[in-house]
């Protein structure tokens, strides 16, 4: 794999910290040209919580990996190569932590729905035992 697919820790300059890319924010783009093609990295970097909303706040970030001369054949037989890692990259690796992420989500929904479901029943039979409505079902 090439040496943009590595994860990195966080790095420290002096006091000062910086948030290291979220690898799971990666997303790649091509800028073609009649004479060359540019390839870019883009990814997210949280960088703290917002007190007020309590969610993660992001900063999105560009980078340009390389640019490739369409008119060169080792830059030509490289941008395919780069290309391939790519996709590798997402349909291996990528792809797998996608597709547990969407097991847990649909898992953690059908818990969440059953509970619900068992909490909506639970204040239903208990609306209907009510002395409230036992008075008016015996009044009328």
């Amino acid at each position: 794999m090439n040496a943009w697919f590595h994860e990195s820790p966080q790095s420290t300059i002096g006091e000062a910290e910086y948030p290291s890319p979220d690898m799971d924010s990666f997303a790649f783009s091509i800028a073609l040209h009649p004479q060359m093609a540019v390839m870019y990295v883009h990814w997210a970097e949280v960088t703290g919580v917002d007190p007020k909303t309590n969610y993660e706040t992001e900063v999105w970030q560009q980078s340009k990996l390389r640019t490739y001369l369409l008119d060169v054949p080792d830059d030509i037989q490289l941008l395919r190569q780069n290309i391939d890692n790519i996709q590798d990259w997402g349909i291996k690796t990528r792809k797998r932590k996608i597709e547990k992420l969407c097991t847990d989500y649909v898992e953690r929904n059908h818990e969440l729905s059953a509970k619900q479901r068992a909490s909506a029943s639970k204040r239903a039979k208990e609306a209907i035992e009510s002395p409230l409505i036992k008075r008016q079902k015996t009044d009328g």
